[in-house]
């Protein structure tokens, strides 16, 4: 996420008010030091990527998916395609899927291109359910949409 912002590290520390020597320690875990929850959710926001929640979740077993906000406008022709896209990647993992157990087998690398075409049409569900709510729902049952945190401006240099 570091590398990731535009500024790295000098930035990073600046926001999250603390030297770049502080937030190295943290990072590497020298002297006991970790990077918090709240920091570490910060720097994601900061860098505009989904780093930190993609590895909570895949060290919690699951996957990562990121859903379009309340205000993202979609259309009938956008859910077709988001249907056409869905439909693709069933064939995509019947066809690996396929290819993968033609052996009787399924190794390491096979293993892993499955999943991660699972995690795909996993994702693609649930974009294509959060457009057609957003679309066809009426505003009083969309309910609140998780969104990203947002980024704090630090009040004092910590170390």
């Amino acid at each position: 996420m570091i590398r990731a912002t535009e500024g790295g590290w000098d930035a990073v520390a600046t926001h999250l008010g603390m030297s770049r020597s502080s937030l190295e320690n943290r990072v590497y875990e020298r002297k006991g030091q970790q990077v918090s929850t709240d920091d570490a959710l910060q720097m994601q926001a900061l860098s505009d990527t989904n780093h930190f929640a993609e590895a909570v979740a895949m060290r919690s077993g699951g996957v990562f998916v990121a859903i379009p906000g309340i205000g993202e406008e979609a259309d009938n022709t956008e859910l077709l395609h988001k249907f056409v896209k869905l439909t693709t990647r069933f064939g995509e993992l019947a066809r690996r899927h396929d290819e993968a157990t033609a052996d009787g087998e399924i190794d390491a690398g096979e293993k892993a291109d499955l999943i991660a075409i699972g995690n795909g049409i996993h994702q693609s569900v649930q974009e294509l359910l959060h457009c057609s709510f957003n679309l066809h729902c009426k505003p009083e049952t969309l309910g609140v949409a998780p969104g990203p945190v947002p980024v704090r401006q630090a009040s004092g240099v910590r170390t």
